[in-house]
């Protein structure tokens, strides 16, 4: 469940989800994301996601196939969780390597945010020099 979801930057969503999140549980926040982003982000965005207090009890690789592809203006997500060897964030490495998605993941919050403006700032610069 979503207990916090919030622009943080310019094009950084900061989600952090609560408790044990089942296939039903992440789809819903998939469709909470979409309404937050449909009212507050312009353009393409980053989610740093913050799994300190959550833990994925699943792993479906259609459900995360579509959570990512869903909204064509995510551009990256950033599991944050300050330990790897929990659920989240082995399941946020496994769909990075095997499905090629736009993932990654981060030990601290400082280091999720760090990774976030350097996707955003190279994403800026993508998209200006293709418009030039």
């Amino acid at each position: 469940m979503i207990r916090r979801m919030e622009l943080v930057a310019d094009h950084i969503l900061y989600m952090a989800e609560e408790g044990t999140i089942y296939a039903p549980d992440f789809e819903a926040s998939v469709k909470q994301r979409l309404a937050f982003v449909k009212e507050h982000v312009e353009g393409f965005y980053v989610i740093i996601y913050d799994l300190t207090k959550a833990n994925l009890a699943f792993i479906d690789l259609r459900l995360a196939r579509w959570g990512m592809e869903v909204d064509p203006n995510l551009v990256h997500v950033i599991g944050f969780d300050n330990n790897q060897q929990r659920m989240g964030v082995v399941t946020l490495n496994l769909l990075t390597k095997a499905m090629k998605l736009h993932m990654s993941s981060a030990l601290t919050l400082e280091e999720a945010k760090q990774k976030a403006e350097t996707l955003v700032a190279a994403d800026i610069a993508k998209r200006s020099t293709s418009t030039s």
